[in-house]
């Protein structure tokens, strides 16, 4: 269950032996897709209990059952520590190892804070590129899983990653479906983000979303919304779908095509 301190869960790791066999048992058996491999994470500034310390590893990142998954494959950890809480099960298959969760920069000391005192201790700790610390804590006890935490940066790169309006990052996950998809038939949605820009982008357009649709109840008149891009108009069709009294659809060319939330008026 989630841990209301920490919002909303980032993804979840399994330790597996291998990482192709494991991503390929996942697809076979529950669709899973697709992954994105890292043969070697370059994490750097590794520590534990204060001292210097060693975390090689290889990870593969994707999909199952719209949840986020990470498939990290041990190859050096350092102190025995760290490295016992890496193992795979005792028959040898894949360990649920951590929930991760994204924290906001303002927060994340705190919640490391109270983890702590909670019984969770930190027991590694490492960076990511130049501004992801990431800490792991030991809930082996309290939960039966451990929980990695690092806060939600922002900076001038992850700003021309996004790029206006998104355009370079939807750009981006567009190539990455066609590069997964190629050639295949049994295709699903790929998902690019960086820094919590899709969450923030979502709850920003279903708040908007919801604004349209009361107006249009009220008054009795069709709203009209902002021009969107195709991955912001599918996000307000999906929210309002379920609600009786109004109905959606986009009108105009792209790039000025935008949704209209209409009510639907008793016979």
């Amino acid at each position: 269950m989630p841990d209301p301190r920490l919002g909303q869960i980032h993804h979840v790791a399994y330790v597996v032996e291998e990482l192709e066999p494991a991503a390929r048992r996942l697809h076979e058996q529950f669709g899973a897709g697709p992954f994105f491999y890292l043969d070697e994470v370059p994490v750097e500034d590794v520590a534990s209990g204060g001292e210097p310390a060693v975390f090689k590893h290889g990870s593969a990142f994707g999909i199952c059952n719209e949840v986020p998954v990470e498939l990290m494959r041990i190859d050096e950890i350092e102190p025995a520590r760290a490295d016992e809480r890496f193992g795979l099960n005792v028959d040898g298959t894949p360990r649920l190892q951590h929930v991760a969760y994204v924290v906001e920069p303002e927060r994340v000391e705190a919640v490391r804070a109270d983890l702590e005192a909670s019984g969770l201790p930190v027991y590694l700790s490492a960076r990511f590129g130049e501004d992801v610390n990431f800490t792991y804590h030991d809930g082996s006890a309290a939960l039966g899983h451990d929980l990695e935490i690092h806060a939600d940066v922002e900076g001038e790169e992850v700003g021309l990653l996004i790029g206006r309006h998104g355009q370079t990052i939807d750009a981006i996950q567009l190539l990455c479906y066609q590069a997964a998809f190629r050639g295949r038939q049994d295709r699903k949605r790929v998902s690019v983000d960086a820094a919590g820009y899709r969450r923030r982008q979502g709850e920003s357009l279903r708040r908007r979303a919801d604004l349209a649709a009361e107006d249009a109840v009220s008054h009795g008149q069709a709203v009209e919304m902002d021009p969107m891009s195709s991955n912001e108009r599918r996000v307000v069709h999906e929210h309002l779908r379920d609600r009786p009294e109004i109905e959606t659809y986009s009108e105009g060319d792209e790039p000025n095509r935008y949704v209209v939330v209409s009510p639907l008026l008793p016979d």
